[in-house]
């Protein structure tokens, strides 16, 4: 099951850095960090649980540019 990130989570994960938003703009961030988590899913999904710390970083180099 996956869902959107609300914009109501942008807005309060950013206050929490002390970082304010306009709600436009946190819809827009919600909008496009939805999309990027639900295009690493698939890939992490793949990942064996008790594998996932090295495979982490083994995922990250394999894959960095």
């Amino acid at each position: 099951m996956s869902k959107d990130l609300s914009k109501e989570c942008v807005v309060a994960t950013l206050a929490a850095q002390g970082v304010a938003t306009e709600s436009a703009r946190a819809q827009n961030y919600a909008s496009a960090l939805s999309l990027v988590l639900k295009a690493a899913a698939p890939a992490y999904a793949q990942i064996a649980f008790e594998q996932e710390p090295a495979g982490f970083v083994a995922e990250q180099r394999r894959n960095a540019p």
